[in-house]
């Protein structure tokens, strides 16, 4: 009987962590929301995280939604 109930915490143990892991990947595969407009270049600390939503978005949608790459070089927020 003993043994059952440590198979039973160690299950769910072991659920827990993949369910934690699952929605830890989750939220990084959604780098920003898409909505156009919705943010600007002043919105980011780092050149490199206004990168990253431009890119997320523009595979998302196929578009620059919130007008980081003006002169259209591909580089997010270079010219704003």
């Amino acid at each position: 009987m003993e043994k059952n109930r440590k198979y039973q915490i160690m299950t769910g143990a072991v659920l827990v962590m993949v369910i934690s892991l699952a929605t830890s990947f989750a939220q990084a595969q959604n780098i920003c929301a898409c909505e156009p407009d919705l943010y600007t270049c002043q919105d980011f600390s780092r050149a490199d995280e206004a990168q990253e939503c431009f890119s997320y978005c523009q595979k998302q949608t196929g578009a620059d939604v919130h007008k980081f790459d003006l002169d259209g070089n591909g580089k997010a927020c270079d010219s704003n």
